[in-house]
């Protein structure tokens, strides 16, 4: 054998693929602002700007940024004026440029309320009730497509002439940062302007369970408290029942979810793809529905799209066995297809997600049903430990009562496949 055949048939070892983490620091560059941690895990990063999840890494970043479609899509943001920044552009010395801002700043408000014209005093008024009687508040942050932080505040008061309990918009404020200071700072501020005297006069506040806002050592509700020690402070019930499923979705492989962000991924923006799965929707026979995207941040989303895949479950498995089988495409996803317990796993989401996804509905009502949140919780709970927990045990125990840890009250799988 001659040398150079022994040079290739020589096995080479291969070199190791070095997989990039996310850092937060990126998000402090300038030429980065657009860039956020994503749901996908530490390996990828999320572009406000396309709207999608990538493969981290600070090469990765600088090649993204400079493609077609996110340059495109900066210069689509680049020309929109955030709502709360208008006033902003015409700020200039003459009274006449004051007078124009502080009609626009009017208009806005009433276009926000979608109010007739006689009413546009409603902040006004809405002041002056705050400066006089006891009200609670009911705050969000965000991020708008321009990458400003923004900090909306709702305020919940007792309507004393119709005696009952009503939600007012109140202000929309850009913040410095999205810390728990940054925020605290924004909600002080917009008191002090309005001289709303809220150290006497607010006796509750709500917002998201996030660290930030509900930390124990420091938070926006730490900060509050300080400022008010008898404070009612309350999470978003919804909130907390999305981090539920989220906390429990971690037992499950991260391939299951993946899998469905995947199917999605595939055929986004690709109508050709799109045209070619209708084709095998027709020939077995389903109905030619698009596949849904799950959300980035409202986890329980994640049911409406399960239940699109196995609705689909046939149709995909062709289309994608196609795809590997003559183009060598989209190998992961036909294998995961492909897999009996991904397709469990996804029947078991399909049957577990209602039960959290039908509380998180009952508790978006626009009416107050904290009445009704232990009856709700309580049988929602049990319709759980009904899955594993022996029914003697379970019908005789209260359910804040029961011991759903200890294997004793468990039902065997013996007893379990006698159901089926």
């Amino acid at each position: 054998m001659s040398s150079s055949d022994e040079g290739t048939s020589r096995d080479w070892p291969k070199k190791k693929q070095y997989v990039h983490k996310y850092r937060s620091a990126w998000e402090e560059m300038p030429e980065f602002k657009c860039i956020r941690s994503s749901k996908k895990g530490e390996n990828y990063f999320h572009c406000m700007v396309c709207g999608d999840d990538y493969l981290a890494g600070k090469s990765a970043l600088k090649k993204h940024i400079k493609t077609t479609k996110h340059t495109k899509n900066s210069k689509s943001h680049a020309n929109l004026i955030p709502a709360n920044m208008m006033p902003r552009v015409l700020q200039q010395s003459s009274i006449e440029k004051k007078t124009k801002s502080a009609e626009l700043r009017i208009a806005m408000f009433i276009v926000e309320h979608n109010i007739a014209h006689q009413t546009s005093d409603h902040l006004e008024e809405l002041v002056k009730i705050m400066n006089n009687q006891s009200f609670s508040i009911l705050i969000d942050e965000s991020t708008d497509k321009s990458s400003i932080k923004i900090l909306a505040i709702i305020v919940r008061l007792m309507d004393i002439n119709k005696f009952i309990v009503r939600d007012e918009f109140f202000s929309l404020t850009e913040i410095a940062n999205g810390t728990a200071q940054g925020i605290y700072d924004a909600i002080k501020n917009v008191f002090e302007k309005h001289t709303i005297p809220y150290k006497t006069n607010m006796v509750g506040f709500a917002s998201d369970g996030a660290n930030t806002m509900f930390g124990s050592h420091h938070s926006v509700k730490t900060l509050l408290q300080n400022d008010i020690p008898d404070i009612f402070v309350m999470k978003c019930i919804c909130h907390s029942l999305a981090l539920c499923a989220s906390y429990a979705s971690n037992k499950l492989p991260d391939s299951v979810e993946n899998l469905v962000r995947d199917i999605y991924t595939n055929f986004k923006y690709r109508f050709t793809r799109q045209t070619e799965f209708k084709e095998f929707q027709v020939f077995v026979e389903l109905k030619p529905h698009k596949l849904l995207q799950p959300s980035q941040t409202r986890w329980l989303s994640l049911h409406l799209c399960v239940k699109r895949v196995l609705e689909q479950y046939s149709a995909l498995k062709l289309y994608f066995q196609g795809q590997h089988l003559l183009e060598n495409k989209a190998n992961e996803i036909f294998s995961g297809l492909s897999q009996t317990t991904n397709q469990m796993y996804l029947y078991f989401l399909d049957f577990a997600l209602p039960i959290l996804v039908k509380l998180n509905v009952e508790f978006q009502s626009e009416k107050p049903q904290i009445h009704k949140l232990y009856q709700k919780m309580s049988s929602a709970f049990k319709s759980i430990l009904e899955c594993y927990i022996k029914p003697d045990y379970l019908s005789n125990t209260d359910v804040s009562k029961c011991q759903y840890r200890n294997p004793i009250h468990f039902i065997q799988a013996e007893e379990m496949l006698c159901w089926w």
